[in-house]
């Protein structure tokens, strides 16, 4: 977190010289990004005129989208305007273009004003090695060159740093604090726009989340009927909501990779070690954390998780 702050703060915290950078990766997890996207970000004046440039890619889902601000920096995070493959206006050769401005332009517009301060990219895939991801920049309006900063501009960033690692570790560590008073092992559904606005939630995903707890010899078992949706994923995450073996695909499962029951049902099983069944999450040594549930692009309700703990001795028949 601490190389983060420093990144968004010194790096490339400047509204009037903005870079898109790569927000999560292998070894730089946080705020609950899952593996199964690519994420993009940048801090941005809402008062000023920004145009995104590039190629689309071929991920299935895509969202370009506008924000109050980031969390760890501002006091909220909530989506103001969005973008998404459903609307986005693509060129024959696969490039986009978008405008961020307070006026109306033709073409792919994000309406901004003077509480726009943050801009993040998703895709979405269910295989990265056979998806090509999209390659974007931005550049304000009459953009000009960066000078170089000061010590008063350096020690300033250092500060907000420090206060950016801070707040991270309230905020998050908050969540989990809650779901270790409310939903040890049982997964609670939450999330939209309009009810959870400082969590930056992406248009169009709901969630559900558990903080599992389980000793050596336990198995948690997760069971659901989902629909047919565009995309629903689940991955296990620390306490720090940091998740857990990025990529690993031990560590997550999407609506394309899972195994499906006969009744369209799917059981998870989250577990210490595997025990040869599909659809096993490995905790990879963590004896607690979050499990989180991804469900997007539909208006159909969130499926029910149903959890029951079990000892690992009882498996020898699989899940049933």
């Amino acid at each position: 977190m601490i190389r983060v702050g420093s990144e968004l703060t010194h790096e490339y915290g400047d509204p009037q010289f903005p870079t898109l950078t790569t927000m999560i990766d292998s070894v730089t997890s946080y705020e609950g990004a899952g593996s199964d996207a690519r994420y993009l970000h940048a801090f941005i004046d809402g008062t000023q005129t920004y145009r995104i440039s590039g190629t689309r890619g071929t991920a299935p889902l895509i969202e370009i989208g506008v924000y109050t601000g980031k969390v760890g920096f501002n006091d909220t995070a909530s989506v103001t305007r969005s973008i998404t493959e459903e609307d986005l206006i693509v060129d024959d050769d696969g490039s986009i273009d978008i405008v961020l401005s307070p006026n109306q332009h033709d073409g792919n517009w994000l309406a901004t004003d003077q509480y726009s301060r943050y801009l993040m990219i998703r895709q979405y895939s269910h295989d990265w090695s056979r998806t090509t991801r999209g390659m974007l920049t931005i550049e304000r309006e009459g953009g000009g060159k960066r000078g170089a900063p000061g010590l008063a501009q350096i020690n300033d960033d250092m500060h907000r740093t420090a206060e950016f690692v801070s707040r991270q570790a309230r905020f998050w560590g908050g969540l989990s604090r809650h779901g270790l008073n409310s939903s040890i092992n049982q997964f609670v559904a939450f999330g939209s726009e309009d009810d959870d606005a400082d969590l930056s939630l992406p248009t169009g995903h709901r969630f559900a989340s558990t903080y599992f707890r389980l000793a050596p010899d336990e198995v948690l078992i997760c069971r659901f009927l989902p629909c047919d949706v565009p995309f629903w994923s689940f991955e296990l995450a620390n306490y720090w909501y940091e998740v857990i073996g990025y990529g690993r695909e031990e560590t997550h499962l999407n609506n394309k990779t899972v195994v499906y029951a006969a009744d369209g049902s799917v059981t998870v099983a989250i577990a210490h070690r595997s025990n040869g069944f599909d659809n096993e999450l490995l905790t990879l040594g963590h004896r607690e954390g979050t499990a989180m549930f991804r469900w997007s692009r539909s208006l159909s309700p969130i499926p029910d998780i149903e959890t029951r703990l079990v000892k690992t001795s009882d498996l020898e028949h699989g899940y049933e």
